[in-house]
């Protein structure tokens, strides 16, 4: 199935490896949603609002669902498999039917414990294999050099730079974009 180019929904997907579920948002994530992106490391090195409130949560869920809708992108959360213990998101966005852009960030608590390389894995494999893109792709910021570690473990090799192409804080910087490839068939 590819999708982007015709606009189709993408269905509603659940992934699961390695002890960890990416299922989607729903409301009862609202409030440690909120807790979780008051982090200054995630304001930091992500485009989510800062000052993160209940409303924007609420704004930031609905355009995950409407992005899926509109077949240009999915967000999920990350949680423990067990405990549905939440740890953080990622999504694959700006789906042309060809590839489509990851991002992701983790809790301050569940940093450190290769959670972001498997939920990478899981969404970049089902982009490739579930989608039929061609390649997924992330752009991180120079400077960010966990999350660059993120994408290298998770199979995503160095293609390029992109001037300002990110942010630090308030400043633009630019930023790395690691790929990750179908296989050749």
């Amino acid at each position: 199935m590819t999708t982007g180019e015709s606009g189709a929904p993408i269905p509603a997907t659940v992934l699961e490896g390695s002890g960890l579920t990416l299922r989607p948002w729903s409301p009862a994530d609202l409030p440690w949603l909120v807790d979780a992106v008051a982090d200054p490391d995630i304001a930091r090195w992500t485009n989510m609002a800062n000052p993160f409130t209940a409303g924007a949560a609420v704004a930031w869920v609905e355009l995950q669902r409407s992005l899926q809708q509109a077949g240009t992108g999915i967000g999920f959360a990350i949680a423990r498999t067990e405990s549905d213990e939440l740890l953080g998101s990622i999504g694959l966005f700006g789906i042309d039917g060809e590839s489509g852009e990851v991002g992701y960030w983790l809790a301050w608590e569940a940093r450190g414990q290769g959670v972001a390389a498997v939920a990478l894995d899981l969404v970049a494999g089902w982009g490739v294999a579930g989608l039929g893109l061609a390649r997924v792709w992330a752009q991180v910021a120079v400077g960010n050099e966990a999350s660059r570690r993120v994408a290298e473990r998770a199979g995503f090799e160095l293609t390029g730079t992109v001037v300002a192409g990110c942010h630090d804080g308030d400043q633009a910087t630019d930023a790395v974009v690691l790929t990750r490839w179908a296989p050749a068939r």
